[in-house]
């Protein structure tokens, strides 16, 4: 029972981690934090970066670590438009594999709005 008690706090402490404002908060709340010397931008966003690609062995799946190729892919192409032409190539292919449910989706991000992180069905 502890281990999973244990289990779930570290999943909870990985995914608040995850956002670099929390991250920066947390540290902010130490009690030798010194407010003239925060940690740079760079460093924070590394460390969210890191908690945020922790994965409890149970979603140690091949579609999880697709998902982190691809966001790792993604994170190469500095520019916009050049994540728009991945986004797009992405779309069509759903498309052609028929699966229009999940190219509405990536169309979506396409033109700039978020989608529901429930997983799409079609």
């Amino acid at each position: 029972m502890a281990d999973v008690l244990r289990r779930r706090q570290v999943e909870a402490l990985a995914a608040e981690l995850a956002d670099p404002t929390a991250l920066l908060v947390r540290w902010f709340e130490q009690n030798n934090a010194d407010w003239a010397k925060p940690p740079s931008d760079e460093t924070v966003n590394t460390l969210a970066a890191r908690f945020a690609q922790y994965r409890p062995t149970d979603e140690r799946t091949v579609e999880h670590e697709a998902l982190e190729v691809l966001r790792a892919f993604l994170s190469t192409f500095p520019d916009a438009s050049q994540k728009q032409m991945l986004l797009a190539t992405l779309a069509s292919g759903m498309h052609h594999a028929q699966r229009p449910r999940h190219a509405a989706k990536a169309q979506a991000l396409l033109d700039g709005h978020t989608v529901p992180s429930q997983a799409a069905d079609g």
